[in-house]
């Protein structure tokens, strides 16, 4: 059956997304214990975290700790959903806040005045946050507890496909090609980065156009490639060689104007785009480039503070851990 260009199958015997009542309260325990664990790690680091602010806190770190733990535990796929927004929260309701206080910088560029203890803001915040999650969880479980499994599953129509990035492709290399050419090419956007930031205003509906082009490039290349032959096994290797180039392809035209998700997300995309349809990831590969991605966004912070002045900092390893407040 053909529904909206998509192919959709009969798949039998499928069942119920739904962990028995035991593992989900080992789950929550596991949470539980590591959060505790990190708070007190938190709060030998620092005395200016003994504060009711933590409560709420810790509540939100249990709430999206227990996914982490279900994806660690391999209960969940690598790439599911469920765990990227699970790993995405517990960094962002749990740990920032915590880390906020510890080195007392707040705000959009780290510096926002304003009288009185922000500690109080942050614990308003994240019991509201805590509400959130909780709401979260008790629907999803809800809902995966009393609805059944699809009876479909969607594939991709190669006609539909092809014309669909052939012209999504169009648009984008144009994209590319005339915002370059607005910047005066990539040294003209280096040193509008560094001069005179202005000449970027105006210009976001152009890398609406021009970001993609790495990442659909990279789609329509292993689509093509895994088209007839979707269950062949293959290298390791290439995948992971055609990640790192598409990556520093995409990062050698648009990486220079200050962004570093615009990078991570493209690595992002295509590696889930390798593990879903070229070969399976494993988790060993995944920790290293998340390794990879951490000292990226490191150092690439020294670029967004001084510009390629920053980059001199890679060649004194003192200055490693002596950063200037990043924008």
């Amino acid at each position: 059956m053909i529904r909206d260009g998509v192919s959709s199958r009969l798949i039998p015997g499928q069942t119920k997304r739904q962990l028995p009542s035991g593992r989900e309260r080992s789950d929550y325990f596991a949470s539980v214990v590591c959060v505790a664990v990190l708070t007190l790690f938190f709060i030998l680091w620092s005395d200016s975290l003994v504060h009711w602010f933590l409560l709420p806190l810790m509540a939100c770190g249990v709430l999206t700790g227990v996914d982490v733990v279900r994806w660690l535990r391999r209960r969940l796929d690598l790439f599911d959903p469920k765990a990227i927004i699970a790993c995405i929260a517990f960094y962002g309701c749990f740990v920032t806040p915590i880390l906020h206080v510890k080195w007392d910088r707040f705000g959009v560029n780290n510096d926002l005045p304003l009288s009185g203890d922000w500690r109080i803001w942050l614990g308003y915040m994240a019991a509201l946050n805590a509400a959130g999650l909780l709401g979260y969880q008790l629907i999803h479980n809800w809902v995966f507890r009393h609805a059944g499994s699809s009876k479909f599953y969607w594939e991709i129509n190669r006609n539909r496909f092809y014309f669909s990035f052939a012209l999504a492709l169009t648009c984008s290399v144009a994209g590319v090609s005339f915002f370059l050419w607005q910047m005066g090419g990539i040294a003209g956007m280096v040193r509008s980065f560094e001069e005179n930031l202005e000449a970027y205003a105006g210009k976001g509906w152009l890398l609406i156009f021009a970001w993609p082009l790495a990442v659909l490039s990279f789609i329509v290349l292993i689509f093509m490639w895994t088209d007839r032959e979707r269950r062949t096994r293959r290298p390791l290797a290439i995948g992971i060689l055609l990640v790192s180039a598409f990556g520093i392809g995409h990062f050698a035209m648009m990486g220079w104007y200050g962004t570093r998700a615009g990078t991570i997300w493209a690595l992002f995309w295509m590696a889930g785009v390798v593990h879903q349809r070229f070969r399976k990831l494993p988790r060993t590969i995944v920790a290293l480039g998340l390794t990879f991605i951490i000292v990226f966004m490191y150092f690439y912070g020294f670029y967004k503070e001084q510009g390629r002045e920053g980059f001199g900092v890679i060649q004194t390893p003192a200055k490693w851990l002596q950063p200037v407040g990043y924008r």
